[in-house]
C-alpha cells in the first residue's frame, strides 16, 4: 500500500492491512505519544443496587469523609435513612470517568428512580471549589474538592454555580426534585465547625432571642428598587405578632452632620449596630435587602467579611436570607471567601444556614422569594428550612418571571435543619368512662394549656371515628399560659356491644404544625340484657 506523508523531511512509511477503500491515517512519533498518568481497575461501588435507599445523601470528597459520616450519623439518630457517597465514585460510575458535576445529577436521577422508596429528600454537597477546573496556578491553586455546577443561568454574568440544576432531573422544568444544599468547607475543621453549629442549634430548643428578626436594608430607592419599602412590606405582611422586627436601615444612619455617615462612603456605625444586634439581642432570621458584592453589602460596605471577626453570637445563630446579589458567589478562585461562606464557616459564631444567591438578580424577584419563604414558615406553620426555600422557588416559578433566581439561590448549610419552634401545648388526661349505656351521649372535658410564651391557635380532632363524636370547640386561640376546656360529646349507638374502646384527642398547633399532643379516653359500654316476655295462658 502506498501512502503520502505530509510534513517536512524525507519519510518512508510501510504498513499493510486488509481494508479496502479510501482511508485517512495519522502518524505519530513515539516521542509525541501521550501516556495516561495512571490506569486503575474500576470496581463498582454498589450505588446502582436497587436495594439501596436513603432520605438524606451526603456527597463529599475523601478529605471530608470522617466529618461527613458524623453528620450522617446525627441525622440517622433522628430517623432518617442516610448515605455518604464519595464524589469520585460518581465520576466513574455515572459519568464514564469524566470529572464533571453532571455525574452528581446522573446519580441522583438514578437513585430517585431506582432505589427503594421513598425517594431521597435531602442532598448535601460537601467541599470547597472554584471555576478554575484546570487549576493552572494562575489563582494560587486553591483546591477543588467539590466542583461547582457552572451553568449559563445568570442573565447578566452568564455562567455561575447552580446546584439547583443538579437537583432538577424529573421532567423538563427547572424545579428541584430533591432539596439540595452546599457546605463549601475548605478543611475538615471548617466542616466540623458547621456541623457543631447545626447540632447545637437544634439542641437548644426554643430560646427567647428567637422572637426577634433582624431586617437590614440598603438606602434610598434607586433603579434597582425601594429596598426599605420591600423590607417594610415583608415585615407588615408576613411576620406574626410573636416576632419582633429589629430594623437597621442605612437611611437612618446617613447624615449631613460632619463626622457622620455619608452616602457612598463606608459607615462603621451601621456595621457596629448589626454586629451588636446579632451578639446581644440575637435573631431567628437575619434578612438583608439591597445591593451587594461577593464580600460585602451595599456600596457603603455596611457588612463585610471582615466584620465576621467581631461576632460573638455562638448561642444566637440566625438563618440568613440574602435578598441581594453575589454574596453567595463561593466559586471565585482568588476573591474568597464570599460573605455567606465566611459567616457559615466561622467557628461558634456567624450563621447556622443561609438562603443566598450565587449570581445577580432583581429586587422584585427577591421580594417574591422572601414573602413565600416567610408565609410558608409562619402562616403555614412548617418551621422547615427545606420547605420554606422550596416554596420560595415555587413562587418564582408561578410568577412567570425571574426564573434565574430558581437556579442561583442556594441553601448554604444543612437542608434538613430543624428550626426549634416557639410553641408548646399540654392536654390533661380525662377520667375513664365506665358503665356507659348504649344509646347514651356521655360528655368528657379535657383541659388544653398553651405552655409557651407565644399566642397560638390550636385545632382538635378525635380518632377513631367508629362512633359519632363532637369536639367543642374545633379550634381555639390561646394566649401564653392560657388554658381552656375542650368538651368531647360521644354518641354511643343503641346497638353498641358490651366492650371497652379507646379514643385519642389530638391538639395540633397552627403556629408549628409539627407540634401535636395527644391524650387518651377509655369508654366501657354496659351491655343490655334482653329477656323474653312470658305470658300465662288463662
Amino acid at each position: 500500500m502506498s501512502a503520502t506523508v505530509m510534513g517536512s523531511g524525507p519519510y518512508t512509511v510501510a504498513f499493510q492491512l486488509a481494508q479496502t477503500g479510501a482511508a485517512t491515517y495519522t502518524l505519530v512519533s513515539e516521542a509525541n505519544t501521550l501516556t495516561p498518568k495512571r490506569v486503575e481497575r474500576f470496581e463498582p461501588s454498589g450505588l446502582k443496587a436497587p436495594s439501596n435507599g436513603a432520605d438524606y445523601i451526603i456527597i463529599t470528597h475523601q478529605a471530608f469523609m470522617t466529618a461527613a459520616r458524623r453528620l450522617a450519623d446525627y441525622r440517622a439518630s433522628q430517623g432518617l435513612r442516610t448515605m455518604v457517597v464519595d464524589v469520585a465514585q460518581l465520576y466513574d460510575e455515572f459519568n464514564d470517568g469524566i470529572y464533571h458535576p453532571m455525574a452528581i445529577r446522573n446519580f441522583l436521577a438514578y437513585a430517585y428512580a431506582n432505589w427503594q422508596p421513598p425517594a431521597p429528600t435531602y442532598v448535601v454537597l460537601v467541599g470547597d471549589g472554584n471555576w478554575n477546573f484546570k487549576n493552572d496556578g494562575s489563582y494560587g491553586q486553591p483546591p477543588i474538592y467539590m466542583p461547582p455546577n457552572l451553568a449559563f443561568v445568570d442573565p447578566w454574568q452568564g455562567e455561575v454555580d447552580s446546584a439547583n440544576l443538579l437537583a432538577a432531573f424529573v421532567g423538563d422544568d427547572i424545579l428541584p426534585d430533591v432539596v439540595i444544599a452546599r457546605l463549601p468547607a475548605a478543611t475538615e475543621d471548617e466542616l466540623n465547625a458547621i456541623i457543631d453549629k447545626t447540632i447545637a442549634y437544634e439542641a437548644q430548643g426554643w430560646q427567647p432571642w428567637r422572637q426577634y428578626a433582624l431586617f437590614v436594608a440598603d438606602d434610598v430607592p434607586d433603579t434597582a428598587g425601594d429596598f426599605v419599602g420591600f423590607s417594610e412590606g415583608v415585615i407588615n405582611d408576613t411576620q406574626p405578632p410573636y416576632v419582633q422586627p429589629v430594623r437597621i436601615y442605612l437611611n437612618d444612619f446617613i447624615t449631613t452632620t460632619p463626622g457622620g455617615c455619608q452616602r457612598n462612603r463606608p459607615c462603621p456605625a451601621i456595621n457596629q449596630a448589626i454586629t451588636q444586634t446579632l451578639n446581644i439581642t440575637g435573631a431567628l432570621f437575619f434578612n438583608f435587602v439591597g445591593h451587594a458584592s461577593v464580600q460585602y453589602w451595599a456600596g457603603e460596605r455596611l457588612f463585610t467579611v471582615q466584620d465576621v471577626a467581631s461576632l460573638d453570637n455562638g448561642d444566637r445563630l440566625p438563618i440568613l436570607l440574602s435578598m441581594t446579589c453575589l454574596d453567595g458567589y463561593w466559586i471565585h478562585p482568588s476573591l474568597r471567601p464570599s460573605l455567606v461562606v465566611e459567616l457559615l464557616r466561622a467557628q461558634n459564631k456567624g450563621i447556622v444556614a443561609a438562603f443566598s444567591p450565587t449570581g445577580l438578580g432583581v429586587a422584585t424577584g427577591h421580594d417574591v422569594l422572601q414573602r413565600a419563604f416567610y408565609e410558608t414558615f409562619f402562616a403555614e406553620g412548617t418551621w422547615s428550612l427545606a420547605q420554606a426555600t422550596l416554596a420560595a422557588k415555587l413562587a418564582i416559578y408561578a410568577s412567570g418571571a425571574n426564573y434565574d433566581l430558581i437556579n442561583t439561590f442556594t441553601i448554604f448549610g444543612d437542608p434538613a435543619l430543624r428550626v426549634p419552634g416557639t410553641f408548646g401545648l399540654d392536654l390533661s388526661t380525662p377520667a375513664s368512662l365506665d358503665r356507659v349505656a348504649p344509646g347514651s351521649t356521655p360528655v368528657v372535658n379535657v383541659t388544653v394549656t398553651n405552655t409557651s410564651t407565644t399566642t397560638d391557635t390550636v385545632t382538635f380532632t378525635i380518632t377513631p371515628s367508629l362512633w359519632s363524636a363532637q369536639v367543642t370547640p374545633v379550634t381555639a386561640t390561646l394566649a401564653p399560659s392560657q388554658s381552656r376546656q375542650v368538651t368531647i360529646t360521644l354518641s354511643v349507638p343503641i346497638t353498641a356491644p358490651a366492650e371497652t374502646r379507646a379514643f385519642t384527642l389530638t391538639a395540633t398547633s397552627l403556629g408549628d404544625r409539627r407540634l401535636e399532643v395527644t391524650t387518651s379516653l377509655r369508654v366501657s359500654v354496659w351491655g343490655r340484657l334482653y329477656l323474653p316476655i312470658i305470658t300465662a295462658k288463662p
